[in-house]
């Protein structure tokens, strides 16, 4: 008698003792950043800096003259399932399916002087669907929150600070949250007058541990049918990398505090307020008593307030100037230039490590659970990035090209992503008055790959 054998279901994972190695193939970072191939470390200019760098929030751009600056920052991108066989992690398994995907950045950085602050944060949601139609939302958080100072007229830049991972889990067997953070510093070396820059980070991992744990069934924490895992981590990563620029454009400009130039302005104030001071006392020892000293001192108040606002609207006129002139010294800057860019990023290994997809596919049809423990991220990996970013149209339209590859965490051949990008200033304006008037333009970026499309888009600051 001969019987068909029908789908079997796998066993569960078989203890918690293992990790979710939450390595970062393709790559979701700020459209600049992704537009060139991920080779920002030795750049790290704008918000987009601070995921590549973390001296980023100190380095002042060619426009970053003032005394104080701040800048927001946000996109979304989109992975396209062109071909119908999208692998989002590499393992070369397709039973899982993406989709849903939005993946969300947003950022500011302030700049006081030398000194900045910086946070940014990238949210992702999508729906994972097993083989029988069962849905998993899952919801990823990476952020970076950094400080950083530049010193020698901005010549070297060392920041310092932490990221931050959570992820949570919306699934019909139970819902659960893991959270971690962990350090990270980095540095910026970009000689005056010399167009090139050596940038490196090192992060350290990020553990991610569960917030609150559900009851366990035989010895097991489990959410319905998936046996979790004890922790959720980011590899530790070390990211270097250099820029090269070609052109009459210069790629590194000293900074100067403005706060600083006028230093002669307000020294010239303060010893003539001290001398008035001075001539006042001995002005009133000299004046008589009663009705008439006390006229005197109010001659004296209505006099001093006089000079005091003749010298403040002097010293925000010679502020207006000198903020004037460094405008006119960047719009005289020439723009034709062509920005290279090469980086490696090295990730480390996740002892005990589970592919996202394995951990939920556990359970799936003819998937057996043995040996699944321990088959991602068991070795570093190394990931060479180039870009390429030039301005055909001057004042207009922006260009980047790039390439990456991502290294497989499952032991086998990684594949080599391209990546295209571009701004484009639409229009000029000062919001009635409201704002600065500033340049506004839309950035788009695409990430292509064998089993993997992406395409982004924000509204942004054109410069």
């Amino acid at each position: 008698m001969l019987c068909a054998a029908g789908p079997v279901a796998a066993d569960p994972l078989p203890s918690n003792d293992y990790q979710i190695d939450l390595f970062q193939g393709p790559l979701l970072l700020p459209i600049r950043v992704e537009s060139l191939g991920g080779s920002y470390a030795g750049y790290a200019e704008e918000i987009s800096g601070l995921v590549a760098n973390a001296a980023a929030p100190a380095v002042r751009e060619t426009h970053g003259l003032r005394h104080i600056e701040l800048d927001l920052s946000g996109s979304f991108s989109i992975p396209l399932d062109l071909f119908d066989n999208n692998d989002f992690d590499n393992s070369g398994d397709l039973d899982a399916e993406y989709s849903d995907f939005v993946h969300v950045t947003g950022g500011v950085n302030l700049q006081v002087g030398r000194f900045g602050a910086g946070m940014i944060g990238d949210v992702s949601t999508y729906q994972v669907a097993d083989e029988s139609g069962v849905e998993t939302a899952v919801v990823v958080g990476r952020y970076h929150a950094l400080v950083a100072a530049n010193f020698v007229e901005g010549q070297l830049c060392l920041g310092a600070g932490a990221r931050a991972l959570s992820m949570g889990f919306d699934t019909p067997r139970g819902d659960f949250f893991y959270v971690g953070a962990g350090p990270q510093a980095g540095v910026l070396v970009r000689p005056n007058g010399i167009p090139f820059r050596f940038g490196g980070t090192y992060r350290a991992p990020v553990s991610a541990q569960l917030l609150s744990a559900p009851a366990s069934q035989d010895g097991l924490l489990r959410a319905g049918d998936l046996v979790l895992p004890g922790r959720v981590v980011q590899p530790w990563e070390v990211e270097v990398g250099v820029a090269v620029q070609v052109g009459p454009r210069p790629l590194n400009v000293p900074f100067r505090d403005p706060e600083d130039s006028d230093d002669w302005a307000e020294r010239r104030v303060a010893r003539a307020r001290a001398e008035r001071l001075r001539e006042r006392e001995r002005d009133l020892l000299l004046a008589p008593e009663g009705a008439g000293r006390s006229q005197r001192v109010a001659d004296l108040d209505r006099r001093e307030a006089d000079l005091r606002a003749q010298e403040d609207a002097w010293l925000e006129r010679e502020e207006r100037y000198e903020l004037g002139r460094l405008d006119d010294v960047y719009a005289a800057l020439p723009r034709q230039r062509l920005l290279l860019l090469l980086a490696l990023v090295a990730s480390g290994p996740v002892e005990r490590g589970v592919s996202f997809e394995k951990f939920l596919g556990q359970n799936q049809t003819n998937q057996s659970a043995s040996d699944v423990i321990g088959s991602a991220g068991a070795e570093t990996n190394f990931s060479p990035r180039f870009g390429v970013e030039a301005e055909p149209v001057e004042n207009r339209l922006v260009v980047r090209a790039g390439s990456y590859y991502e290294p497989s965490r499952f032991g086998g051949v990684g594949r080599q992503h391209f990546t295209f990008g571009a701004l484009l200033n639409l229009f000029t304006t000062d919001v009635f008055g409201l704002l600065p008037e500033l340049s506004y333009g839309v950035e788009a970026g695409m990430d292509l790959a064998p089993r993997y499309q992406s395409v982004s888009a924000t509204v942004t600051v054109f410069r």
